[in-house]
């Protein structure tokens, strides 16, 4: 089990991880696409596609159906995969590859890849120039045999078979599809205690959610792209005083967070008007160059991370096609922190000074290899890219600090 996790702007490009992972397939490569557009990321992820499957890769994609639409700027880089004949799903019917008929109209929003049945690519990303270099977005690289037979097999329910081209008798997309039952993880070592994967819509992912935030003890920090449910709003608000919410400024003035903010709303049947009052401890970003907040994590009591594709919507927990992980592991806990933090002051907030944490029973190590020590502190990692090691050496972790 190794678990490496990449943010935009960081010491190594998420994008150089995708096509890394891409190049080096010997096997199979299953994506699921929600946007693929924008030089030369995107050129540069297709061709390595194409490259792979020149090379004999059996190549998977699941597309959002608005990339099928001649006028969106993810067509040409999806036509070409097609004119490759690299198979392509999409979420509803389609005048180009293969179109699904059992959905319910709404988002194939979920991203991620998953290369020779091993390794699973998951975050907030879109294959696109700013999703992957301008906007601020998480990817994470998980090298585990089951957890990725798992996304196999949420993949193969919406592709409807396991062969290499698409059942369109049998494939499913939203509330066609249904609970595998298969969620918990478990590794309980000194690094990672466990993960879970839950799949929008008929997961559950709306009441998971809402237990993390109800079961939080002492802090919650929230990046946050898109927050319009209102009920999730209410569950923070006994949680406010140890509650940092970061939002991107494209819904700053959306109606659960405008009275997190402290200000009056016109109520309509999805959300009624509760000011808090005093305001809650939010910001909206300031990414440079005109970046997006992409995020969808959390962190809560500086051990359970949230993150995927999925943003605080009633879409989003209830209709989409989407997926989160639930990590428990203090270290990676730590490691989306230190990002936290950083859009934190960026936005003009104050820095949680506080929040380093010691590396107990765990070596570090730089890339070469070299140990840098045991039982240390993160006050005393440089920037820079860290592996930490469990006793056994079993277990792996690989951070950008900070």
């Amino acid at each position: 089990m190794i678990i490496e996790v990449y943010f935009s702007g960081g010491f190594i490009p998420p994008e150089s991880v995708i096509i890394n992972a891409i190049n080096n397939a010997q096997k199979t490569i299953d994506i699921s696409i929600y946007s693929f557009w924008g030089s030369p990321t995107a050129d540069n992820i297709k061709n390595a596609l194409i490259n792979a499957k020149n090379r004999n890769v059996r190549i998977r994609v699941i597309a959002e159906n608005s990339t099928s639409n001649p006028n969106s700027q993810s067509y040409p880089y999806i036509l070409s995969l097609i004119n490759n004949n690299i198979p392509v799903l999409f979420d509803s019917l389609s005048s180009i590859g293969y179109g699904c008929p059992n959905n319910n109209g709404y988002l194939n929003h979920q991203k991620f890849i998953i290369v020779d049945s091993q390794i699973v690519l998951v975050g907030s990303f879109n294959l696109t120039y700013n999703a992957l270099n301008r906007d601020a977005n998480d990817l994470l690289k998980i090298n585990d045999r089951n957890l990725a037979i798992r996304f196999i097999k949420q993949f193969e329910m919406m592709w409807g078979s396991n062969g290499n081209i698409p059942n369109l008798s049998n494939c499913k997309f939203q509330n066609y599809k249904y609970d595998l039952m298969e969620h918990t993880f478990y590794y309980n070592n000194q690094i990672l205690d466990s993960i879970k994967v839950f799949f929008s819509p008929k997961d559950g992912t709306y009441n998971v959610v809402s237990n993390l935030i109800h079961n939080s003890q002492n802090s919650i920090y929230l990046a946050m792209n898109k927050f319009t449910l209102c009920d999730y709003r209410d569950s923070l608000f006994p949680k406010k005083n140890y509650t940092f919410i970061l939002v991107d400024n494209g819904t700053w003035n959306d109606k659960p967070v405008l009275n997190i903010r402290g200000q009056n709303i016109t109520p309509d049947a999805y959300c009624q008007n509760k000011p808090w009052n005093p305001p809650g401890n939010i910001l909206k970003d300031n990414i440079p160059n005109n970046g997006i907040l992409h995020y969808k994590f959390a962190i809560f009591d500086k051990y359970i991370v949230l993150t995927g594709s999925m943003n605080w919507t009633y879409s989003g927990a209830n209709n989409n096609d989407e997926v989160i992980l639930i990590i428990y592991s203090k270290f990676l806990a730590n490691t989306y922190f230190q990002e936290f933090n950083k859009r934190w002051i960026q936005a003009g907030g104050s820095s949680n000074k506080n929040e380093n944490i010691d590396f107990q029973e765990v070596e570090v190590f730089n890339v070469d290899g070299k140990l840098i020590g045991k039982n240390i502190s993160t006050k005393k990692l440089r920037k820079g890219v860290y592996i930490l090691k469990s006793r056994n050496g079993n277990y792996k972790i690989i951070i950008n600090y900070p």
